[in-house]
C-alpha cells in the first residue's frame, strides 16, 4: 500500500476523531488542544476568534501529519509566526480590538505548534489502531 493510499485509509479516522473532539470539547478543540489556550481574560470575542483559528489551523496540520503529506515539511517556525501574526490582526479587526496579554498568550501557545500537532497526530494514530 502506498503512502498516499494509507493516508486516505486514515482520513476517515481523522474525520471521526475531529468530529468527536468538536462535539465533546467546548470550542471544538482537537485532542491535544483539549485544555485550550487557557486565557487569562475569558469569554472575549478576540479570544474566541483566536481559538477558532488556532483549532482550524492545528486540525489541518494534524491531518497533513497523519496522512504523511509532504506539504507538512513546508511548515516551520517562521511560517507559523507569520500565520499567527495574521490571525492576530484578523481577529483584532473582527473583534474590534485586541489586548496585549491575549496576544502574548496566543503567540506563546502557537510557538509550541510542533507539540500540539504531533500529540494530536499520535492520539489519532493510537485510536485508529484496531483493538
Amino acid at each position: 500500500m502506498s503512502r498516499k493510499e494509507r493516508g486516505w485509509a486514515v482520513a476517515p479516522a481523522v474525520a471521526v476523531l475531529l468530529w468527536s473532539a468538536t462535539s465533546i470539547v467546548p470550542g471544538g478543540a482537537i485532542p491535544a488542544q483539549a485544555a485550550g489556550i487557557g486565557w487569562e481574560k475569558k469569554g472575549g470575542a478576540f479570544q474566541a476568534c483566536l481559538d477558532t483559528k488556532a483549532n482550524a489551523w492545528l486540525g489541518a496540520k494534524v491531518e497533513l501529519v497523519v496522512n504523511e503529506d509532504p506539504d507538512m515539511g513546508a511548515i516551520n517556525d517562521t511560517s507559523v509566526a507569520q500565520w499567527a501574526t495574521q490571525a492576530l490582526k484578523e481577529c483584532g479587526d473582527k473583534a474590534g480590538g485586541a489586548d496585549p496579554a491575549s496576544e502574548r498568550q496566543f503567540m506563546r501557545h502557537m510557538s509550541q505548534w510542533r507539540d500540539h500537532i504531533f500529540k494530536a497526530a499520535n492520539e489519532i494514530r493510537r485510536r485508529a489502531q484496531p483493538d
